[in-house]
């Protein structure tokens, strides 16, 4: 009777380790499907890349055309203040001197 149930639990033991390698064959195939997918988008996106790159460094370019045309007026009316506050001072001090 004991060798019977050696050899059943032989037997139990080889269907435990060929269901347990099939199970993992599941995720390894998974696994390699991904890989593979991974190879094949690495392979398509650096074109995709250069020229989204390449837009958006236009894109860029023109913003800052834009945002200096629009602060132009702005930096114009501070230079021409400042001129303005010195060129004031500067004939103040000149006629304060001739006074004295």
């Amino acid at each position: 009777m004991g060798e019977v149930i050696s050899t059943l639990a032989d037997v139990s033991l080889m269907w435990l380790i060929v269901l347990s390698c099939i199970a993992c064959l599941i995720p390894l195939a998974v696994m390699s499907g991904l890989v593979f997918g991974m190879y094949k988008i690495l392979s398509f996106l650096p074109p995709v890349f250069d020229k989204g790159q390449a837009l958006t460094a236009k894109i860029s370019e023109g913003a800052d055309k834009i945002s200096v045309k629009a602060a132009e007026p702005f930096i114009n009316a501070s230079a021409n203040a400042s001129r303005f506050k010195t060129t004031v001072r500067g004939l103040a001090k000149q006629f304060l001197r001739r006074q004295t």
